[in-house]
């Protein structure tokens, strides 16, 4: 059996960088706790899309590259960003 793997969370962690680079100060704060928190508020708003071969994760990197899948995984973003800005887990 092959391990399971979500290419959508691989997807915003990236998007994460991606989204502090093209809007600098939005994000308060890049630690790994705001980090982890802003992925899986993300997440929670964003269908899991789960393989377990490296040939479904591959079809899986693809769609998410449709422009439809990215403005749905930059909204996700953008309202997780907002709601840790807001509440973050620490001082």
């Amino acid at each position: 059996m092959g391990q399971v793997q979500n290419p959508v969370m691989d997807e915003v962690l990236e998007q994460i960088n991606e989204y502090a680079r093209l809007h600098p100060g939005e994000i308060v704060c890049l630690c790994p706790q705001c980090r982890s928190d802003i992925a899986a508020l993300a997440l929670r708003k964003l269908p899991a899309k789960y393989t377990t071969t490296e040939k479904g994760a591959y079809f899986v990197r693809v769609e998410l590259q449709s422009r439809q899948a990215q403005l749905d995984i930059f909204k996700a973003l953008r309202d997780a960003v907002q709601t840790v800005n807001q509440n973050p887990h620490h001082e």
